[in-house]
This record gives structure tokens, sequence and C-alpha cells, in this order.
């Protein structure tokens, strides 16, 4: 069964990233610019729309998927949502050349990882993508109207800091429901063992003693 929580990445583990673009030329280059070898990153699938990648891509061969914002007759938002419902576990981050405050922040809110821009080089994409694998989120100008740090993960703002991931808030919300662990797990195709870990791993990070008084910690802050 697979894991909700990717490791740590070392200079050795592959990232394997899945593209949904309509521009072929996209994803050749994205393909093009990295080597598995060299890079420790590659591109393990594609597709040219959110349904065929949810027909197609398998959820063991990829760690996250790299979105294009604007994929003809579709909704960016919308896609964003199938992704999700599709596959909770896998972050999506968005590629694309829309530089806006309030895309990123819409997509920020839909609980998307990162969102990152074609015009990016290869250093910066690399960077981003490590990030990514390890649960950081990248939005480098979503605070930039405010004056506000650009690197959200290392920003130090409280909203940043305390922003649960979209897998995260899934399981803390169905046990603020009343679900059991066991319930959880059959919900979302997880152990038990796997739910008890991230669990873990979010009440240290807000310092929670409990379960109990992890739900009410988030729920006091407005995140829940």
């Amino acid at each position: 069964m697979e894991s909700l929580s990717r490791c740590k990445t070392s200079l050795v583990d592959l990232i394997r990233v899945f593209i949904i673009d309509d521009h072929p030329l996209v994803i050749s280059g994205i393909k093009n610019m990295f080597r598995r070898d060299r890079d420790h990153i590659t591109v393990t699938g594609s597709a040219p729309d959110v349904p065929v990648a949810i027909r197609e891509a398998k959820a063991n061969s990829f760690d996250f998927i790299l979105l294009d914002l604007w994929i003809r007759n579709t909704d960016p938002l919308e896609n964003l949502k199938l992704l999700r419902r599709k596959f909770p576990f896998k972050p999506v981050v968005i590629l694309t050349y829309e530089d806006s405050a309030l895309w990123q922040r819409k997509i920020y809110d839909a609980g998307a990882s990162g969102y990152l821009l074609k015009t990016s080089k290869k250093p910066e994409l690399r960077e981003a993508f490590e990030k990514i694998v390890n649960e950081r989120l990248v939005f480098p100008h979503l605070f930039e109207v405010a004056g506000q740090d650009r690197d959200l993960p290392l920003a130090g703002k409280n909203q940043v800091k305390e922003k649960l991931t979209p897998h995260q808030y899934d399981i803390v919300s169905l046990l603020s429901e009343g679900n059991s662990r066991m319930q959880i797990g059959k919900r979302l195709n997880i152990s038990v063992s796997t739910i008890e870990k991230i669990l873990t791993s979010i009440r240290k990070k807000f310092q929670a003693s409990s379960n109990i008084h992890l739900i009410w910690m988030l729920t006091r802050k407005k995140i829940l």
C-alpha cells in the first residue's frame, strides 16, 4: 500500500514527475531539461489534459503532478479539484506563463503545492521540485504585493508554517468528524500505520499533546 508521505530527499533519490500540458513542446522541453542519471529527475508520464491523466496515470509511478494552468476549454480550479480527488496524496504543482498574484492565491487556496513559471531556469525548477517532494510549498510571488517574503516555506509567517498539506488536511478533517483510524484508512485507501505516522508528524509540528488537542488547535487557528 502506498505511503502518503515521501521520506526526505537525498541527492541520490529519484524525483518522478507526471506532466499535464496540451503543448507537446512543453512536455518535451521538461523531459530534455533533466536527465535521470545526472539530475535524478525524470518524467515518468504525460497527458494532454486531466481526463487522460486520470485514466492513464498510475499513482505509484510519480511523486507529483506538474499541471499547466491554461488547458484549452477547461477551468483551472476544476482541473485541480479533479486531480486532488483522483490522487489525494500527490502534490499538484502549476506550471504556467501566467505571472499573476491573483492566480497564485486562487491556486494556493485550492490546495495546490506550488506555482512555477515556464520561464524558470533549470536550477530554479530543480530546487522547486526538491521542495515539493519534501512536502514544502512553492509559491515564489504569492505575497509580493504585500511586501512579504516570497519563499513561503522559509518565510516564517504563521499562515505558511501552519498550513497543512492537502493529504494532512484530509486525514485530520476525517478524524475531527469522529472517524476511527481504520475508517479513515478504508476511506482514503491507506494503512492505519501510515495514518498514525502522519498524525504524529502533525502533532509534533503544532506541538499538540494529543489528537483532540490537535483538532482543537487547528479549529482555533481556523486551519480546520
